[in-house]
């Protein structure tokens, strides 16, 4: 029988329990989540299938820079201004290390935290509309940062669970709803809140995303049989 891999026996017990079935240790979901990031690690379309990726080889690093950036700092780059609660509770524990260097910023009266990408020369106080229309799968970087500045309490309630959180459905830059799917066969189904609701740029937004993720499945998501709201 070919030997399965292993994880590393420098990992705690706790984070690698045993699987019976397969006769080896397996990582913890949330933990190996955040693992790939720190790592690297991508996310490829191999045509229907997902596979894992190291990045492109970067340049060499450039005197006095500390090479690959920490967890923290591509927390930061991806979300946009926010608290360090908010980076705490997405960690599931306060960081052990310094934080990255993060500048004070005031977004709605509210004292918060960003990086320094996102306060070059081009951030004047101005920003491009937002897309008219996205799905966006849970734990995208736009859901990280402080809620409040994306949704209204009643609808974080719907979007941000502690199990089984549905898609979100933003419009216009405001979180607005839930969205979930479903594939049977060649069918995907996608189950939009307030589908009816959305018209003009938005309803053409969703619907070409939902082409898109339909192709993507293995539909043929031009066809109006495929594709069902």
């Amino acid at each position: 029988m070919r030997p399965r891999p292993a994880p590393s026996p420098l990992l705690p017990e706790v984070a690698r329990p045993h699987c019976a079935n397969c006769g080896t240790d397996h990582v913890i979901e949330n933990l190996f989540r955040l693992g790939t990031l720190l790592a690297g690690i991508e996310l490829e379309h191999l045509g229907a299938k997902l596979v894992f990726r190291r990045p492109p080889a970067t340049p060499p690093a450039e005197e006095g820079d500390t090479g690959e950036p920490t967890l923290l700092n591509a927390y930061a780059r991806l979300v946009g201004p926010f608290a360090k609660t908010d980076a705490e509770k997405w960690l599931g524990a306060g960081p052990q290390d310094a934080w990255p260097d993060l500048h004070p910023v005031r977004v709605d009266g509210e004292r918060l935290l960003a990086h320094e990408t996102h306060l070059g020369p081009e951030a004047d106080g101005t920003a491009p509309d937002p897309p008219a229309g996205l799905l966006l799968f849970p734990r995208d970087p736009y859901l990280l940062g402080p809620r409040h500045l994306v949704a209204d309490p009643d609808v974080a309630k719907r979007v941000w669970r502690p199990v089984g959180s549905p898609g979100a459905l933003v419009l216009h830059g405001r979180v607005a709803g839930t969205w979930r799917h479903g594939i049977r066969g060649r069918t995907v189904t996608f189950r939009v809140e307030g589908w009816s609701k959305i018209r003009g740029t938005a309803r053409r937004a969703i619907r070409d995303q939902a082409a898109v993720l339909a192709g993507v499945w293995g539909g043929a998501a031009l066809e109006p049989d495929v594709v069902e709201w």
